[in-house]
């Protein structure tokens, strides 16, 4: 389980309480809540789980059940429409301290002790913190 550090933007680092998150992953099920409170007149609420599979050098995963609501000054909406169709596919390797998941649209997922980082194309958009199994 992680929790989200810091979100990253071309306007900047936002962390908590702008930003809230946690990410899982766990037996096969992968889950994501994120509130996302950095405009105030447009804030956003994401709850997603689905599944994911890890074999060998390879991992994918997929939200089946995505939730959106986004609070604006009109209103709340809903959608549940997901983010990308199908499996996300990654290589997956490791050097004894990280595991790297990478895609080959160049997404990646650098796990190590302390926590997880996400980037797309070498830019880093958003920091976890581990959070060890018996808190």
């Amino acid at each position: 389980m992680y929790a989200l550090e810091e979100w990253h933007t071309d306007t900047g680092v936002f962390r908590s309480p702008q930003v809230e998150g946690r990410f899982i992953l766990l037996h096969g099920a992968v889950v994501v809540v994120l509130h996302n409170r950095i405009q105030e007149a447009n804030q956003t609420t994401t709850a997603s789980y689905g599944r994911y599979v890890l074999i060998s050098t390879e991992f994918s995963y997929r939200y089946e059940e995505p939730s959106v609501f986004t609070q604006t000054n009109s209103g709340i909406t809903v959608s549940h429409k997901a983010p990308w169709e199908g499996m996300r596919s990654f290589s997956a390797s490791s050097d004894g301290k990280t595991v790297l998941l990478r895609s080959a649209a160049g997404e990646e997922f650098l796990f190590s002790r302390e926590g997880l980082k996400y980037s797309q194309k070498g830019k880093v958009l958003r920091v976890w913190r581990r959070i060890p199994s018996n808190q």
